[in-house]
């Protein structure tokens, strides 16, 4: 607290004051009356231990934990001393990293390139070998003839290059089967029922209901050509059966 402060708290609130002793220069105001007159107004001084001559300036200990000339701030990273063939300063980036070594992720081993390898040559993986295709790996393709215009590719690897792609073709002829149990060349439909000539003596078409009963026919009377003649025949071809 200033002077100016402090009288014009005075000024404002009366103080008792105590009697001043007769060898006091000047007057003395107790600002609390907790206060002993004489005792210094404010935060309680630091006591600082004496400062030794070979001291440039004056030493303060900010904290009563930390030794008068104790360096003030956090402690600094010891760095180890630099070689004299290194040019320019070297920081230990972290404690557990040695003073040197190199900063960032581990970098890949590339192997030696030889002579006559146009261009630079990097491993992309660890497990990939130097000089290795990236990428799928490549599928063969056969030499071409030179009677073949045009690429020829293998569109699969179990596929032969040349070979049609696609499903196989069904070999198709003049006929086809219909079923497995018909030959080829069979009539496709219901078995035609094979009907015998007419002779010439008849008015009308005769199907032949059966080889014996085509031969009835013929032999018998045109009078039997009628119900009973029916019945007969139906009578014949229930016992040739």
């Amino acid at each position: 607290m200033d002077l100016w402060k402090l009288l014009m708290l005075v000024w404002a609130v009366p103080v008792e004051v105590e009697p001043v002793p007769a060898d006091v220069d000047g007057p003395v105001e107790a600002v609390d009356a907790g206060v002993a007159v004489g005792a210094p107004v404010g935060p309680v001084p630091v006591e600082v231990e004496p400062v030794p001559a070979d001291v440039d300036g004056p030493v303060e200990a900010v904290d009563a934990g930390v030794a008068v000339g104790a360096p003030v701030g956090p402690v600094p990273v010891e760095v180890e001393p630099v070689s004299a063939d290194v040019d320019g300063p070297v920081e230990a980036v972290d404690a557990g990293v040695a003073v040197g070594a190199p900063v960032g992720p581990v970098p890949v081993e590339v192997e030696p390139v030889s002579a006559d390898v146009d261009g630079p040559v990097e491993a992309v993986d660890a497990g990939v070998a130097v000089g290795a295709p990236v990428g799928p790996v490549p599928v063969e393709v056969e030499p071409v003839s030179a009677d073949v215009d045009g690429p020829v590719e293998a569109v699969d690897a179990g596929v032969a290059v040349g070979a049609p792609v696609g499903p196989v073709p069904v070999e198709v002829g003049p006929v086809e089967a219909v079923d497995a149990g018909v030959a080829v060349g069979a009539p496709v439909g219901p078995v035609p029922v094979e009907v015998e000539p007419v002779p010439a003596d008849v008015d009308g078409p005769v199907e032949a209901v059966d080889a014996g009963v085509a031969l009835i026919y013929r032999l018998m009377p045109t009078d039997f050509h009628d119900r009973s003649f029916l019945l007969i025949v139906r009578n014949y071809r229930i016992a040739s059966y």
